[in-house]
């Protein structure tokens, strides 16, 4: 039986660059955001019930895809992982829609009213 993968680093790499602004995350689909690193495309995308990342490579081969749920809940690993996929999306869609730029401008045109 293989062993388990780890994504744990991926992920808090993937959410350090993103804080800091790194990542260059673009609108994908409906509530999706991706950015490509080198040959590598990660998707980020929200459901109902939580979070899927996802991550291919420049063949379109999907390396893994991970999924969260929102648990009524939250324990250990579980919790975590959650938590991450949540703060990793809102960051790519605030990048990629560009949230914190749209909201300074519309202040200020609301200044002017």
């Amino acid at each position: 039986m293989p062993s388990t993968l780890d994504y744990t680093p991926v992920i808090e790499k993937l959410l350090d660059k993103s804080r800091q602004g790194r990542l260059p995350w673009e609108p994908y689909e409906y509530q999706q955001f991706r950015c490509t690193v080198d040959q590598y495309t990660f998707t980020i995308r929200q459901r109902d019930s939580g979070y899927t990342l996802r991550m291919h490579d420049s063949d379109l081969n999907e390396i893994f895809s991970l999924n969260a749920e929102d648990e009524v809940v939250f324990t250990g690993e579980s919790a975590k992982v959650y938590n991450d996929l949540s703060e990793l999306y809102e960051l790519a869609r605030r990048k990629a829609l560009k949230v914190d730029e749209k909201l300074a401008g519309v202040s200020a045109l609301l200044d002017k009213v």
